[in-house]
């Protein structure tokens, strides 16, 4: 590389002291014309050189065209990602703002739980151990309004005392609760509260120092209607995004009672 070098660097050296030679050996004096002559180059050569600028200047000013028009393009991308971030922040705003109706028709299905049991006023005979010797009938009104008004949790204990007592399957209730993600001072509370209205009868089986419960009795128009009533859950939230929850919750309480059917189910 060095060696091709060198011969390019000989020649160019070369060329350049053949023409100060050249320039040195003329004889300016005699030509007569040099003034001329030198006069006509220079205007061919600003010639030339405003051929060249205006040139250059086309060739600038399309390269300043085309970087004019990426600047655009990239300004409308901006613009169109702006809109999109716009109109998903007013989506999540949306979807944010919908979330406390939500809540608050989860707490009047609660309150309206409550305040069901304070007016049935129903006096239960009861046993020594607190669970009523018999169940009483309660109007179907009373009923529909603890079947259909009722809490996400208490609708999914509901559900499992029938599955239970239709099975004839022995479960713990601690057990069921905590496996099924129900909140477990409510669900203690409700089934003390149910279970003091006589709409279902239980019976306590030692297993092995844990105490399981066997349904042997449950109210009949619970049993008839509270599949009805989680249908209508059911549809209700698979329409509603960000409540897929409810119906998981479902399913764990099913699936809880078909693994006790296959495992524990009692003859």
């Amino acid at each position: 590389m060095e060696e091709r070098y060198k011969v390019h660097f000989a020649y160019i050296i070369g060329i350049l002291i053949s023409i100060i030679v050249a320039l040195i050996t003329i004889k300016w004096g005699e030509i007569t014309k040099l003034v001329e002559l030198i006069s006509f180059a220079l205007t061919i050569s600003s010639l030339i050189l405003a051929i060249l600028a205006i040139g250059y200047a086309i060739y600038s000013n399309n390269s300043f065209s085309q970087n004019i028009t990426k600047l655009d393009k990239a300004s409308d991308n901006i613009e169109l990602t702006s809109k999109i971030l716009t109109s998903i922040t007013s989506e999540l705003n949306n979807k944010i703002e919908s979330i406390p109706p939500l809540l608050e028709n989860i707490g009047k299905k609660t309150d309206d739980t409550h305040l069901l049991i304070k007016n049935l006023n129903i006096k239960a005979q009861v046993e020594v151990q607190g669970q009523p010797k018999q169940l009483i009938d309660i109007n179907e009104q009373a009923i529909n309004n603890l079947v259909y008004k009722n809490s996400i949790n208490g609708s999914l204990i509901l559900l499992g005392l029938k599955l239970a007592y239709e099975n004839k399957i022995q479960f713990n209730r601690v057990d069921f609760l905590n496996k099924t993600e129900i909140n477990s001072d409510y669900g203690h509370g409700f089934l003390i509260a149910i279970g003091s209205l006589a709409l279902f009868r239980y019976q306590e089986v030692n297993n092995g120092g844990n105490y399981d419960w066997i349904v042997t009795d449950l109210n009949k128009n619970i049993e008839s209607k509270i599949e009805e009533a989680i249908k209508k859950l059911e549809d209700e939230y698979s329409l509603k995004e960000h409540m897929d929850f409810i119906l998981i919750s479902i399913q764990k309480v099913r699936d809880y009672f078909k693994e006790k059917t296959t495992t524990t189910n009692i003859v």
